[in-house]
């Protein structure tokens, strides 16, 4: 385990006490997190390729972000800024701030996963009395899970997340194919 992955755990777990809290995160925890991780992925892979997978990403995020906008603009038949009333900036930032944590198929994949569990765990929670407040703390969920997969990255799987080989190859050759190398 690196010691960025160390030093990155300070900032996490801020981002997790505070959007818990107080449903708000410091301004500088997003910029602290994207530079210790884009830091870190410098010394794995080329610096090219990184800023690729972040502007690859960042492109991703802004994308989904609008599409939420506009969905929420036409359902209200005007047009709504969707970090007024429904997405934090602060959730804007951290996806911003992971983005050099994954190649850009890892980062969809982490984003898609993250909000489905996200969703249903926080549904969850709300069902059983055991959240009062109905909003998502989207960047304190994101941090549990970020923190999480990176641990079992380190300890059990051993992937590289900023390498789409194994996902390509999976996706590519099936998951039941006997000509898959990882079958």
């Amino acid at each position: 385990m690196s010691g960025y992955f160390i030093l990155a755990c300070v900032p996490l777990f801020g981002v997790i006490f505070q959007d818990f809290k107080s449903r708000q995160i410091y301004w500088f925890w997003p910029p602290l997190l994207f530079l210790l991780f884009f830091v870190q992925s410098v010394q794995e892979a080329s610096s090219i390729e990184i800023v690729k997978n972040v502007a690859i990403s960042t492109l991703f995020v802004v994308v989904n972000l609008m599409i939420v906008s506009l969905y929420f603009s036409l359902k209200e038949k005007k047009w709504i800024n969707i970090f007024k009333q429904h997405f934090g900036l602060g959730d804007f930032l951290f996806f911003l701030a992971i983005t050099p944590v994954f190649s850009p198929l890892n980062f969809v994949l982490f984003f898609v996963i993250s909000l489905i569990l996200i969703g249903l765990l926080h549904a969850i929670l709300i069902t059983f009395g055991q959240l009062a407040i109905t909003t998502v703390p989207l960047a304190g969920w994101l941090s549990v899970l970020l923190v999480i997969a990176l641990l079992l990255n380190a300890f059990l799987f051993n992937i590289n997340p900023l390498n789409d080989d194994l996902l390509i190859n999976y996706i590519y050759f099936g998951a039941h194919n006997r000509d898959n190398p990882f079958y």
